[in-house]
């Protein structure tokens, strides 16, 4: 069995692009004088506008999606807004000039000041996926795998994920063909390179972006309580997610839920795969 994890809001409690373009915000200001918030402000403006706008154009409408197939439509219909999205930033400059180890260190800080907190177990996860040989990895729509290397410091787990260059552009990973991660058939063309055919794969994530992910072969999704969005939406086309405290009553269920990784741990759910 092989662990693959989402990152932004599975190994780390909250989403941190917000962090990653702050920090690069301050970076810049401190080494060039540039002031690039209000750039930054415009970019998140603009993506949510037009996500908002193909959410209420998309046909069907969320209340009449009710299967796996209308709603993975809806997921992949968004890889134009996002490639915009990226597009618009890595033209806005705020990442220009910056260098690998400027976002590595950015990671790095981001934990050191308490700015990016790891969900509940995540080492002891690592620590008892090592003892039984299980393989980890990450994959991630995160724009800089350097940041998301520098949070997960001084662990050394194979990341797929978009990256930075030098110009400041937003690339994604050699192993894609520099295809960006931005939706979730993308992060289900990660997993399918990562792992082996056949591999039993036990994946980790709370977004929606994550449900092709998490329904390819067993899943358990993060979340706070049994009202994530994600779970709301898996209800709504017909797949009830059982609590992974519950993991012994339910033999045949590929997909839990669970608060943390300590509770993953103590369904002994790393168990089942080896």
């Amino acid at each position: 069995m092989r662990l693959i994890l989402d990152f932004d809001g599975t190994i780390t409690q909250k989403d941190t692009i917000g962090e990653l373009a702050q920090a690069a915000i301050d970076l810049q200001r401190r080494r060039t004088g540039r002031h690039l918030q209000p750039v930054w402000d415009d970019a998140v403006q603009a993506y949510l506008k037009d996500y908002e706008s193909y959410k209420a154009n998309f046909y069907p409408p969320e209340a009449s999606r009710k299967d796996v197939e209308a709603e993975t439509n809806f997921l992949a219909g968004l890889k134009d807004i996002e490639e915009a999205s990226l597009s618009r930033v890595s033209q806005s400059g705020i990442f220009a000039g910056l260098q690998r180890d400027d976002f590595f260190q950015m990671g790095v800080d981001a934990v050191l000041s308490g700015r990016v907190s790891k969900t509940e177990g995540f080492e002891e996860l690592l620590q008892s996926a090592e003892s039984k040989g299980l393989k980890v990895d990450v994959t991630s729509v995160n724009w800089s795998k350097a940041f998301i290397e520098g949070v997960l410091h001084p662990q050394h787990l194979g990341v797929a994920a978009n990256d930075i260059s030098e110009k400041g552009e937003i690339k994604g990973p050699r192993s894609l063909g520099g295809v960006r991660i931005t939706t979730s058939p993308d992060k289900l063309n990660a997993l399918r390179q990562i792992t082996q055919t056949g591999q039993r794969v036990l994946y980790f994530g709370d977004s929606t972006i994550d449900m092709q992910c998490l329904l390819y072969s067993h899943g358990v999704i993060i979340a706070k309580d049994a009202t994530s969005s994600l779970l709301s939406m898996l209800s709504r086309i017909g797949i009830d997610v059982p609590h992974i405290g519950n993991l012994q009553n339910h033999p045949h269920t590929k997909l839990f839920w669970a608060r943390d990784f300590r509770e993953v741990l103590a369904s002994g759910a790393l168990e089942q795969g080896q």
